[in-house]
């Protein structure tokens, strides 16, 4: 029993630190783009539903990435680099997409 909690958060464990770069990289972009429009409206007020709005839309971005690096067919322009990143590129956009964030 204690092995399988200890494996449990080790497992855990991975998939935060999997997440993290991507999840914060997304949340500081989305805020800044939450703000920046918040600046061109000429309004004032930051709303809850906006920045929340932010954060969820950031998180799920992230776990659409870290879902389309898991698939093998994101390996499938592996040889050549420009190949891979149009590829993965395109796959990112679908996940994002089949979540309404594109």
């Amino acid at each position: 029993m204690i092995s399988g909690m200890k494996r449990l958060r080790n497992t855990l464990w991975h998939e935060v630190k999997e997440i993290l770069p991507a999840t914060i990289f997304f949340l500081a972009v989305f805020h800044m783009i939450s703000v920046t429009k918040l600046a061109v409206l000429e309004q004032v007020e930051l709303t809850v539903l906006r920045t929340s709005a932010a954060t969820v839309a950031a998180l799920l971005v992230a776990k659409a990435i870290l879902i389309v690096e898991k698939i093998k067919i994101s390996e499938l322009f592996r040889k050549v680099l420009w190949h891979n990143i149009i590829w993965k590129a395109f796959l990112f956009y679908l996940g994002a997409a089949s979540r309404g964030h594109a």
